[in-house]
């Protein structure tokens, strides 16, 4: 999209930089016909009003945003009632508010438009690639593709497409219809490119979800015999349209909200103790949504170190309580006169039981890996951004690269990125000329700083960590058989006591060294090695690419592929680990 086409004046300076929950809305994207039948308006009026009341029940915590480009009609009867329900208003416009109004058939309209839009944070979209300010003052193909632009851009930054649809198809760019197939299928036939189809990766996906109220159009044959009934739908073969919202779309929402409640928990923590990935002096090279992305990577972040640290204490705690209770056993069944032994035996199980109860109870692993997923994520979505990288579509963003065909329970961490990019994914503004190359400083560096100078530290720090514990075993094992050689060949030559303690070492050595290994086995050390060498193999053949080269084009395109990389390795790390019980790896940070 052109970088050089102002915003509308009232978009609040980087969006708003929100704090606690309200840094994580449920947005819901709205698209509906201009002509409604007035006799159906107070039935369809009710439906709409039950639906957004009944979010507002379901997610208390988690704040609801209606985002819809207030048209005549169905778009402004949805404001209506948002508004009434103190649900604040997203307006993006696709062409400048002059002409917009042109489309307006009545003063009352009109009025009803203005009096939303000026309680609203309204944003004037870009020109599609081709158009021009000419172009688009009279009706015709130009300006349509300004509507469908609206259409797709309301479609990918929404959890819930809100559909006041008759129901059937058209091939009119970017009427409801074609909005619908776009958010269930990612196509729009005569905006998207030619080749692009709908989806070929056969997992569930998270952005396809509809609430259809049904409703007839003014001057249709008759009406619709299903006007004011209400569905949800779903790209889901199998079950395409239910009347409930299905369960899986639930838990994504929950895990929403479960997210939204944390940063509100632990506020005072992530602003005390969490890192932006910029300072106060580099605003100069951030453009517009930037610093929004900033502050939910921030938060993640810090969450996700916070629930590492647990994870990590209750891990020492669980295996430091494993050998305490492997002493005890050897005492008790080796050594005499220590019968008592049972008893802290038999506490120091119980207390690694326990611990890792809470730990599955209080659910700190997968939130720590979720959140470290979220985090990375929006590290490479605020590096694209600064500098101005875009997808090779113009109807792709970030968090469509992410996690794409992994389980939809993840769904929440697109859903997030989806609401944090939506200010930065509008473009507009040039670029500070600065921007490209404080990216490849501060995200890409060199062997001193950015992730290339992490990874090598990191990577090293591993390699001790795994070679410790590999020499742990090994001398613990040397040690174990020459305590049985030596009772093997002069077990005569010690006292009983000290032939006692030799076959307490026989017994407790090796175990000490099986739990120091499946210690590490679940802090996954040695995959850990393998991942940040991986990290910093691409992160360090990226620097090198962008020292060769001043053209700014190839530099984008390192930029973008060394991204997708990172997304990618970090999708699959996330995998890897979180059906580990109490693991604590390392992570690609």
């Amino acid at each position: 999209m052109p970088e050089d086409r102002p915003l509308a004046a009232n978009v609040p300076p980087q969006d708003a930089l929100l704090s606690g929950s309200s840094m994580v809305p449920l947005v819901v994207g709205v698209t509906g016909h201009r002509d409604l039948v007035e006799v159906e308006l107070p039935g369809i009026e009710a439906r709409v009003r039950e639906f957004l009341s009944d979010l507002q029940e379901r997610y208390p915590n988690l704040p609801l945003r209606v985002m819809t480009p207030l048209a005549e009609g169905a778009d402004c009867l949805v404001g209506r009632v948002a508004q009434e329900l103190g649900i604040p208003l997203t307006v993006p416009l696709p062409v400048p508010v002059a002409l917009y109004e042109q489309d307006f058939s009545n003063s009352e309209s009109l009025a009803d438009f203005r009096t939303l839009s000026a309680a609203a944070e309204c944003f004037e979209l870009p020109l599609v690639p081709g158009n021009t300010d000419e172009s688009i003052v009279d009706h015709g193909h130009a300006r349509d593709m300004q509507y469908a632009q609206v259409g797709t851009y309301l479609a990918a930054h929404s959890h819930i497409l809100l559909a006041v649809w008759d129901g059937k198809p058209s091939d009119r760019m970017g009427g409801t219809a074609q909005v619908v197939q776009f958010h269930q299928y990612d196509v729009m036939r005569g905006f998207t490119a030619e080749d692009r189809r709908a989806r070929l990766h056969f997992t569930a996906d998270e952005s396809d979800l509809v609430y259809h109220v049904m409703c007839s159009r003014a001057g249709a044959a008759q009406r619709n015999p299903n006007a004011c009934s209400t569905v949800w739908i779903t790209s889901d073969q199998m079950k395409p349209i239910t009347l409930y919202l299905p369960s899986a779309y639930a838990e994504i929402f929950r895990r929403m909200e479960e997210f939204a409640e944390d940063v509100d928990n632990h506020e005072d923590l992530i602003e005390g103790e969490s890192w932006p990935l910029y300072q106060a002096q580099d605003t100069a090279h951030l453009r517009a949504g930037a610093q929004r992305i900033d502050r939910v990577f921030r938060a993640a972040d810090c969450l996700a170190n916070y629930y590492q640290k647990r994870v990590q204490f209750a891990l020492r705690m669980i295996y430091g309580s494993a050998a305490a209770a492997g002493v005890c056993f050897i005492a008790y069944a080796d050594l005499e006169a220590l019968e008592i032994m049972i008893y802290p035996y038999l506490g120091f199980l119980s207390l690694g039981v326990a611990l890792a109860f809470l730990v599955s109870r209080k659910d700190w692993q997968r939130r720590y890996l979720e959140y470290r997923a979220l985090a990375e994520g929006l590290r490479v979505q605020f590096y694209w951004s600064v500098a101005g990288i875009r997808q090779l579509s113009d109807t792709k963003y970030t968090h469509d690269t992410f996690l794409h065909s992994q389980d939809i329970e993840l769904g929440w961490i697109r859903n997030v990125m989806r609401v944090t990019g939506a200010r930065a994914d509008l473009g507009g503004g040039p670029i500070p000329e600065t921007a490209l190359q404080w990216v490849i400083k501060e995200w890409v560096g060199d062997a001193t700083n950015g992730q290339t100078s992490y990874f090598k530290r990191k990577s090293a720090e591993r390699q001790r960590t795994h070679n410790m514990t590999r020499n742990i075993g090994r001398s613990a094992f040397v040690l174990a058989a020459l305590a049985a050689t030596v009772l093997a060949f002069w077990p005569t030559e010690f006292t009983d006591a000290s032939r006692n303690l030799l076959i307490a070492a026989m017994g407790l050595l090796p175990l000490l060294a099986v739990i120091r290994e499946t210690y590490a086995q679940k802090r996954a050390d040695q995959e850990m090695v393998r991942q940040y060498q991986f990290m910093y193999g691409i992160f360090s053949r990226a620097y090198h690419m962008l020292a060769e080269t001043d053209d700014v084009d190839q530099q984008h395109h390192i930029l973008r592929s060394l991204g997708s990389a990172a997304l990618e390795e970090n999708s699959e790390w996330l995998l890897r680990l979180r059906d580990r019980p109490l693991q604590s790896a390392g992570t690609p940070t």
